[in-house]
């Protein structure tokens, strides 16, 4: 890989097309031999693993095909700064931002989008040099995962381009440095890459220069190179290596520390601030051999670092506390690190991964939050850094819905976003609400969204949503008004803190309950159905007044592992509940003035049941080990079971005829992770027959927040909760014939 014929990708096509190439996902069931199904994703073809070859009814042409035709939202994973631009990477895609008032960042542009999770690295002189972890054909040479390094012209921010990119032929890339016509790339155990950029349309890997370690971060000093190291083998070896930029050779002895330094950054005077462990931090001065320390800060360890003239800005935990924070440092000509002032993090949504000084100001990207701006004002004497604007950033949905003519998507940071995709190939985000998510509390806090559906019985215009409060462990249920005048309107928030019957009696069964959502909530017939702890909680929300208790089952010894799932009937008269270990419970209404809902008959699963789908008198579930499984909805008799799908997340479309099943895979040979989707007519709800099933892409996730992907589907198109990569559109294909994987129990 390390010339043109071998290396060179020449458009972003070419690397999505690598990216989306024919890999494996990992089998919801253990022991079967595969059998392969292929389905159309636009130009590329994906295969997902089936169900065994024995079990396989009919194999034709798929009925139905999916056709990537749109993306919105995303992680901002990283940012850069050169001068009065900044360049934000928010899922596959890149946001140009004008900095001409560095604490009021604006957007000026979005594009340049690549197919997989992009995270800018670089930008110098209009160009973003943006990084892109790809799963590789399975015949290719070399590693499975693959990094390409694109080169993204900026300079008109309303048509963004890739002008070339170039697959690197190693897993992983950790930082990159740009000098002149050279970019200098951290590639780990494969040591420092150099890429010829003097061509943005043709980069072209020149050499690997061999740091004797891992190459952990590089930076730009004057006219040498630093590089970060750790020695795989020695810790008392790691360190820091200078080479000459000219060369790549080394210009000093390397410099041992004894522990793991994390980041390498250029300061003025050509010197470096150094991270790691916990370490604090380290400016050292690059001229002396070897490097000499010129400035210590002791107490944090710190995650991620940038500097400017005057000051260092990081982001670490902060003895003795250990809270998250992002902390400014005195710099300037005679670095101190004095401790200028800081702010601590709600760590909610995940720790910074990007971080960029700009101005008097640090830009920190939040992958689930979005984008912040910090600074620090000297006619402040109380050592708190300010929070001078925050880019919202739809960076994990974790429900969809379609009402009202519109998409709307919960993100987890307590956002409702709503979404024009009337025309999904340019699909607009529109100004999110910020959710409330407890009576007089402020619209932020702490807390995490879980899922939301639409309440048929209020014409589908009113979404019901779970969220969990992290500082008191427990969860709630909100309404919001979609078909309000000027926009959606939230109407009611509950809680079990909130609830009179609840909060005004000690003895209350759920007033020491975590009363937490589980990962699914069903609305039908004025309720919110939560599956979680207790296992199953109703709050009935009428069309005014104040949302109440309407009922509960609290676990017992059979089924003390909480819920994950719920299904009810239409009327409300019956419920079904998935769990982890327990398979499934029917849960029949309580007796006549008794709150709590009875056990009814319980069905033995092979793996958790994570989502239910009441349909006709049947009952479909997502197995997480079993893949789709088919109930009759009165007693429970397994009526057939579909191994050939990963089954996380179920959605009925609308006219009733299609059920779309998706869930998250990973890839063994790569550990990379895949959304995959699959679709089954069920006009005959007893026998579902698969027409068709893909894999979205695989990417490298930058959170550890992970929700299966939701689903929502209207006229021929379908809209998928990616993950890092927002909301994905897709155009359903039919046609006739069709693959058919119906498996009746006798049989198996």
């Amino acid at each position: 890989m390390g010339d043109r014929a071998a290396g060179a990708v020449t458009s972003a096509a070419a690397a999505g097309r690598l990216a989306r190439g024919a890999g494996r996902l990992r089998a919801p069931a253990a022991g079967l031999v595969t059998a392969l199904v292929v389905a159309l994703v636009g130009d590329a073809r994906a295969m997902v693993q089936l169900a065994r070859p024995q079990d396989v009814a009919a194999l034709g042409a798929p009925a139905i095909a999916f056709e990537a035709v749109g993306r919105v939202g995303g992680a901002m994973t990283g940012v850069a700064v050169d001068g009065g631009r900044g360049v934000v990477s928010e899922g596959d895609h890149l946001v140009v931002l004008d900095l001409s008032e560095p604490l009021a960042p604006v957007p000026i542009g979005r594009g340049a989008a690549l197919g997989g999770q992009a995270r800018v690295a670089a930008l110098r002189d209009g160009l973003a040099f943006v990084l892109e972890t790809i799963r590789r054909p399975d015949d290719a040479e070399g590693a499975v995962r693959d990094v390409v390094l694109h080169v993204v012209d900026t300079a008109d921010p309303t048509a963004l381009r890739v002008r070339g990119s170039l697959a690197l032929g190693v897993p992983a890339v950790a930082d990159i440095a740009i000098l002149g016509a050279r970019a200098w790339l951290a590639a780990g155990p494969d040591g420092l890459i150099v890429v010829d950029v003097s061509d943005p349309e043709n980069p072209v890997r020149r050499a690997s220069v061999d740091v004797g370690g891992s190459a952990v971060s590089v930076a730009v000093v004057g006219t040498r190179l630093v590089v970060a190291r750790a020695s795989p083998r020695d810790v008392e070896s790691d360190g820091v290596v200078v080479l000459d930029a000219a060369s790549g050779a080394p210009a000093s002895p390397p410099l041992s520390l004894g522990w793991l330094p994390r980041e390498v950054e250029a300061v003025p005077g050509e010197r470096f601030a150094l991270v790691g462990g916990d370490e604090g931090v380290l400016v050292l001065d690059a001229t002396t051999d070897p490097p000499s320390v010129v400035a210590r800060s002791d107490g944090l360890s710190v995650i991620a670092l940038a500097a400017s003239a005057e000051r260092a800005f990081v982001v670490g935990l902060r003895e003795p506390a250990l809270d998250v924070r992002i902390e400014a440092l005195s710099l300037g000509p005679t670095p101190s690190l004095a401790l200028l002032g800081g702010r601590a993090f709600t760590t909610a949504y995940g720790f910074p991964i990007g971080l960029a000084a700009s101005g008097e100001g640090a830009l920190a990207t939040v992958p689930n939050r979005g984008l912040s701006v910090y600074w620090f004002d000297p006619a402040d004497s109380g050592a708190v850094l300010q929070e001078a604007q925050r880019l919202a950033a739809l960076g994990t949905p974790t429900a969809l819905v379609h009402s009202a003519g519109r998409l709307w998507a919960v993100d987890v940071d307590a956002e409702l976003w709503p979404i024009d995709a009337r025309v999904p190939e340019a699909a607009v985000l529109e100004s999110p609400l910020a959710l409330v998510l407890s009576p007089g509390a402020p619209s932020w806090c702490d807390c995490l969204m879980g899922d939301a559906a639409l309440d048929p019985g209020m014409g589908e215009a009113r979404l019901l949503a779970a969220f969990h409060a992290n500082a008191t462990g427990r969860g709630g249920v909100l309404s919001v008004d979609l078909s309000a005048v000027g926009g959606a309107r939230q109407e009611a928030v509950w809680t079990a803190d909130s609830d009179p019957a609840i909060a005004g009696d000690p003895d209350h069964p759920l007033a020491s309950s975590p009363v937490t959502a589980g990962e699914r909530l069903h609305a039908t017939a004025g309720m919110a159905w939560l599956s979680g702890d207790p296992l199953l909680t109703l709050v009935g929300f009428p069309a005014s007044g104040t949302p109440g208790l309407a009922g509960y089952h609290l676990p017992g010894e059979s089924n003390g592992s909480g819920g994950l799932s719920v299904a009810a009937a239409a009327d409300g008269s019956a419920a079904w509940v998935g769990t982890d270990v327990a398979g499934i419970w029917r849960m029949n209404p309580p007796s006549p003035g008794a709150p709590e809902w009875r056990d009814g008959v319980r069905v033995p699963t092979e793996g958790a049941v994570r989502d239910l789908v009441w349909h006709g008198g049947v009952l479909y579930a997502a197995d997480d080990l079993a893949g789709l499984r088919v109930h009759d909805a009165a007693d429970g008799r397994a009526l057939a079971v579909h191994g050939g799908v990963v089954a996380e997340r179920l959605a009925l479309a609308a006219d009733g005829r299609t059920l779309w099943v998706a869930g998250v895979g990973q890839d063994a040979a790569s550990g990379m992770k895949t959304h995959a989707l699959a679709a089954f007519d069920v006009s005959a709800p007893a026998a579902p027959a698969l027409m068709g099933q893909t894999v979205l892409n695989w990417r490298q996730e930058y959170t550890d927040f992970h929700p299966a992907p939701d689903v929502a589907a209207w006229d021929d198109l379908l809209a998928v909760a990616d993950g890092d990569l927002g909301v994905s559109l897709l155009r359903i294909r039919r046609s006739m014939g069709g693959a058919a994987l119906y498996v009746p129990v006798a049989e198996r």
